[in-house]
């Protein structure tokens, strides 16, 4: 996290916010200058920006299930998600989980964090994408980390290039 503040009650905020620190966001009090994405608050409507940080957090964890025992995984440890009509599968560089969610309703989970759906039954994380490569049809190859290979379908093409900030041809 990142805090743009009067110096005067600086110290005071960072005691209030220090359970955030790990989020990565920028807050900048209100007749601070900032330019980029950035979370305004000010004094008075701290509390709102408490409850704003607290559902941040909340969507750093996903709980996923494997031989009847449940676990809480952290959305950076995930590369990707898959699902199967009513069955979904959290994939992990080690291991793989059972989701009690959809498919769709984990996609909305996910907004604004790294992940976005690459065809009918997937969601990736961008940053466990090693390299793309090109294909015929306008598909893409995603290569992972785990050295295993995703296809992108030409549906989901054009957002994806959004997300990646790729330009448009």
């Amino acid at each position: 996290m990142k805090l743009i503040c009067h110096s005067y009650h600086e110290k005071e905020l960072l005691e209030i916010l220090k359970d955030y620190m790990d989020i990565d966001i920028v807050l900048v009090e209100k007749g601070r200058n900032y330019e980029g994405l950035a979370y305004l608050f000010d004094e008075e409507h701290i509390h709102e920006l408490i409850q704003y940080l607290e559902k941040l957090k909340l969507k750093r964890n996903i709980v996923g299930y494997k031989h009847k025992r449940m676990y809480l995984i952290s959305i950076d440890d995930i590369e990707y998600i898959e699902g199967f009509s009513k069955e979904c599968y959290i994939h992990t560089l080690d291991d793989e989980y059972q989701s009690e969610y959809k498919l769709y309703e984990l996609e909305d989970m996910l907004q604004g964090t790294s992940f976005i759906r690459i065809n009918k039954s997937m969601l990736v994380n961008l940053f466990f994408i090693d390299y793309i490569l090109t294909e015929a049809n306008m598909k893409y190859g995603l290569y992972m980390r785990s050295h295993i290979k995703l296809t992108l379908n030409r549906k989901y093409v054009l957002t994806f290039k959004q997300k990646i900030g790729k330009r448009r041809k």
